[in-house]
């Protein structure tokens, strides 16, 4: 299932819930407008599937492909809540203070925010 939603500038707390019981999140891109994301909907799903988290489920260190330095990072629970910020160094992000779970880590570049689901043991 594939769904777009528009919304005026703002913050804003997502959430996502299933009436079966489970999700599967492959991929979640945020743009900054509305004509960058229609113009390149070939080209972030090509840039999504490039990007690599390994590895999954991770102890400590989270390595990236295809993610610049600098990058910034945020981890968050399964109830939205921030539970970790950092940026990229050497295509990796210390993970280890965080507990064993199921988190969403978003990923912005400067141009789009990706978000992956990860495992931390």
């Amino acid at each position: 299932v594939s769904h777009n939603v528009s919304l005026p500038a703002g913050q804003y707390a997502i959430g996502l819930a299933s009436s079966t019981g489970g999700l599967n999140i492959n991929r979640i891109t945020i743009t900054n407008n509305l004509a960058a994301r229609l113009g390149a909907d070939e080209e972030s799903e090509a840039a999504s599937t490039n990007l690599v988290l390994y590895p999954n489920p991770v102890e400590s260190d989270l390595f990236f492909t295809e993610i610049p330095e600098g990058a910034k990072v945020v981890v968050r629970n399964l109830r939205g809540e921030q539970v970790l910020k950092g940026s990229v160094e050497d295509k990796s992000i210390n993970l280890s203070a965080l507990k064993s779970g199921l988190y969403i880590i978003f990923i912005n570049d400067g141009k789009t925010i990706k978000a992956k689901q990860i495992i931390k043991k």
